[in-house]
């Protein structure tokens, strides 16, 4: 078997949450020292017509991919935590065709660990 290329942090965060180019370049900082380094606008396209994150008119929405084993993080300031996806924590290597036999490879997939998910959070919009 090939060795695989290894992939940095941010490329195993995008194939875990299939968010390919989606992920914001900076940091959301906000009030207290808060920061979460993995987010993007908007919501997970799975959670489109859950109650609550259906309402594009009334609330500006960012989805942080955090690791919570430890419990919540803090909620930035004027956001409210609407709802929290937990996750595997892995996928299959991209560069693999992976089959069901393989599936559990450690060598053929990326694992970030227990305790990650994709965080919603929702504010206001006040213009």
């Amino acid at each position: 078997m090939e060795p695989l290329r290894v992939l940095e942090e941010r490329e195993q965060i995008e194939v875990v949450f299939g968010r390919s180019g989606e992920l914001e370049k900076s940091p959301w900082e906000f009030d207290g020292g808060g920061r979460f380094t993995w987010w993007y606008e908007g919501i997970p396209e799975y959670a489109k017509d859950e109650p609550g994150l259906d309402r594009p008119d009334l609330y500006e929405y960012a989805t942080a991919i955090t690791e919570e084993s430890w419990g919540p993080l803090e909620t930035p300031w004027g956001w409210e935590r609407v709802v929290r996806y937990a996750s595997s924590g892995e996928a299959p290597h991209p560069d693999l065709l992976v089959t069901e036999a393989d599936k559990d490879d450690p060598e053929r997939t990326i694992y970030l660990g227990e305790g990650w998910g994709e965080t919603v959070y929702r504010r206001w919009i006040t213009e």
